[in-house]
């Protein structure tokens, strides 16, 4: 991506490369013509060039202009629509509108085989999305997400551990899990609640653990793999219809925590709630009063619901929350 940027010529001498194969030889001076990976600008140049290259359709194609402007994650695209024909069409126009600039969009997956179908048939069209040793499984920004069954899930590696516990190795194996929306705080906050205890010990890194801490984090350990049952539907509202967002939170000595979830009723009163994000935060090492640590997590709810509702202003929602049993706000 970054590659298809071009840097302005009176910028090309910040970029400059010195080499020569031997030591005899002269130096030879070289400039980057393009944007260059891991460099402090890169990401924001390459996002900046494709957005200008989105404004310049606005008036042609507005809808496909505001998804690559809210859809994109640097070079990921994770967008849909409600049919095949509206998100067939949406592709055409996101491919049209970067191809324009440069931006080759090459991988694809879908929950829909009949939009894949035309890539398939297609000799020009993009390759297909597909990891061998993820089985159904395809990575959507570090989580797996399975298209046939469209729920997102977890994939836990561990190595077998026949050595000492050490606190780089409880470090090292719970950073593993990838887990952007919360979605495992339940299991995640007894990790952090681990990490605060241990700080407590005077534990050099290569050190054993503390008993106490082992114990409990062997336990965890041991039934981390089956954190890859678990399975979160991607789509919020399947009733396509007005969506409630319910927020609860509540504390306890050791750690509060905020969730939120999607609830949408259609015409025969169906009822789906669907799980949305959560966060999760260790109580101070300095006692604080359990009414003080309730607040904290209806403060840590409010903003969680804002940060949500802002994702998803583009559909129509009404906002609940609980902290126990009694409403917050309506």
């Amino acid at each position: 991506m970054y590659h298809q940027v071009l840097v302005h010529p009176d910028d090309r001498d910040y970029q400059r490369i010195v080499f020569r194969e031997e030591p005899d030889q002269p130096i030879k001076h070289y400039r980057l013509c393009t944007v260059t990976y891991d460099t402090k600008t890169a990401p924001y140049l390459a996002i900046e060039s494709m957005r200008a290259a989105a404004k310049a359709y606005d008036d042609v194609y507005p809808q496909a202009v505001e998804r690559i402007k809210r859809d994109f994650y640097v070079d990921d695209f994770l967008s849909g629509a409600d049919d095949t024909n509206e998100a067939t069409c949406l592709k055409q126009q996101v491919v049209e509108i970067l191809s324009s600039a440069g931006f080759e969009l090459r991988k694809w997956t879908s929950n829909n085989q009949e939009l894949l179908q035309e890539q398939l048939t297609d000799k020009s069209a993009p390759v297909l999305m597909k990891f061998s040793e993820q089985g159904e499984a395809v990575k959507a920004l570090g989580i797996q997400w399975f298209p046939t069954e469209d729920v997102y899930g977890f994939k836990v590696n561990l190595p077998d551990i026949s050595f000492i516990f050490t606190k780089r190795q409880m470090i090292s194996d719970s950073s593993k899990q990838f887990d952007p929306f919360g979605w495992l705080a339940p299991v995640l906050v007894k990790i952090k609640i681990l990490y605060q205890q241990l700080w407590l010990f005077d534990v050099n890194w290569d050190d054993s653990l503390p008993p106490a801490v082992k114990a409990e984090w062997q336990e965890v350990r041991s039934t981390l793999h089956l954190l890859e049952n678990m399975r979160i539907p991607r789509y919020l509202s399947p009733f396509r219809g007005r969506i409630q967002l319910h927020g609860f939170s509540d504390a306890s000595e050791q750690a509060y925590a905020a969730v939120v979830y999607a609830r949408s009723v259609d015409a025969n009163g169906n009822i789906s709630v669907v799980l949305i994000a959560a966060k999760s935060r260790v109580a101070p090492i300095k006692q604080v009063s359990l009414p003080r640590l309730e607040l904290c997590g209806a403060w840590l709810l409010a903003l969680l619901m804002e940060r949500i509702t802002e994702a998803l202003s583009h559909l129509a929602i009404e906002h609940w929350a609980w902290t126990h049993s009694t409403i917050v706000f309506n």
